[in-house]
């Protein structure tokens, strides 16, 4: 008769295991984007365990840097802590009076969850992406970088951190902003106001004395070349600070080139001046209005995206050339099965197949 400590485990990813909305016992919960989202907070856990740090990208007063910090000190909770509670794709409610309408969901709130309560802390947007990427592959090691893609709701999440971490600041800013009454849906205004929402922009992206929050978890998978095969050591995390965000936003929109058209990298930034000088008069931010009224006959699809020849010089560290995790530690990542759960077709499940499978 077989006993219940002889029956098989559920799959499940390393950390989770009863602090997740999701149940990885079915496979629902294994398909490509789901485990794009999940496989990275186990990660997180996993690297925690081992006493590694996160790599954080956040503002200097010119430029980024890259720096170790603590996952505790960065997500506001210890990942090894039964309190700690992964929801993936909820909105972060303390946000949602600040917005008209609803606020959209974003990939990974982190939690603090008691016996009688939950209390929201940290909103994630997660992108899970390979280095290195197709415009880089070809270079050295050194110079390898991941594409970077953002979505349009994580330009609403940025700018509530900002306002979040620097409601006074903010407020001074916005009201001493000359773009108040520019009429941004109208492409030409637009394009003139340009050169100043840069200008503004940086003013707020340099002020070091301003706070700034982890908006984007950003783990690297390592292949050999642009095979699917994983690299020995393949796997990291990254973090992007709002204020290092912010700097992208600007050096992306800076460098682009001139004409009579928005293109991505324009549009976001004057997306996230509109929603930086809502917030910062204190106005609901109305961010589907923003991004309907002001597509400029762009696809509204995503914010913008930046190859690995722009990002890899953000991310540049000895974790992005030779990443701690290795591909010998997959099955403690993933755990009781989970990998045949995963869809072949999915580069990363490809890889984990290839390690994994039998």
């Amino acid at each position: 008769m077989q006993t219940q400590e002889n029956e098989p485990k559920a799959p499940q990813l390393f950390g989770l295991d009863g602090r997740t909305n999701r149940n990885f016992g079915e496979m629902t919960s294994w398909g490509k984007n789901q485990f794009n989202s999940s496989f990275p907070a186990a990660l997180m856990c996993f690297m925690h365990s081992l006493g590694l740090h996160a790599n954080y990208v956040s503002r200097m007063s010119e430029g980024t840097q890259v720096c170790e910090v603590p996952f505790t000190d960065l997500l506001k909770i210890d990942l090894s802590s039964p309190e700690c509670f992964f929801a993936f794709e909820v909105p972060f409610d303390a946000f949602a009076s600040r917005v008209s309408g609803s606020l959209p969901r974003t990939d990974l709130v982190l939690a603090r969850r008691l016996q009688t309560s939950t209390k929201q802390l940290t909103p994630l947007e997660v992108k899970f992406t390979v280095v290195p990427d197709s415009v880089t592959a070809s270079s050295g090691a050194d110079s390898q970088g991941p594409e970077l893609v953002v979505r349009p709701d994580t330009i609403l999440y940025t700018a509530l951190l900002l306002d979040a971490d620097n409601h006074g600041a903010l407020k001074a800013w916005a009201e001493s902003s000359s773009l108040r009454d520019t009429a941004w849906s109208d492409r030409d205004a637009a394009r003139s106001a340009l050169p100043q929402t840069l200008r503004e922009l940086e003013d707020l992206r340099s002020d070091t004395s301003l706070s700034e929050s982890p908006t984007i978890l950003q783990p690297i998978w390592k292949t050999i070349g642009t095979s699917a095969m994983l690299a020995d050591q393949c796997l990291d995390i990254f973090f992007w600070s709002s204020m290092a965000l912010l700097s992208l936003l600007v050096a992306n929109a800076a460098n682009a080139r001139g004409g009579n058209t928005i293109n991505r990298s324009q549009r976001s930034v004057i997306w996230i001046h509109q929603c930086l000088v809502a917030l910062g008069l204190e106005r609901p931010v109305d961010f589907g209005r923003v991004v309907s009224d002001c597509s400029y006959s762009v696809r509204n699809d995503k914010a913008f995206a930046s190859s690995g020849s722009v990002i890899g010089p953000y991310l540049r560290s000895k974790s992005l050339e030779v990443p701690r995790i290795k591909a010998a530690q997959l099955d403690q990542l993933i755990l009781n099965g989970g990998a045949e759960y995963l869809s072949p077709e999915r580069r990363f499940d490809a890889s984990v197949k290839l390690c994994l499978g039998k």
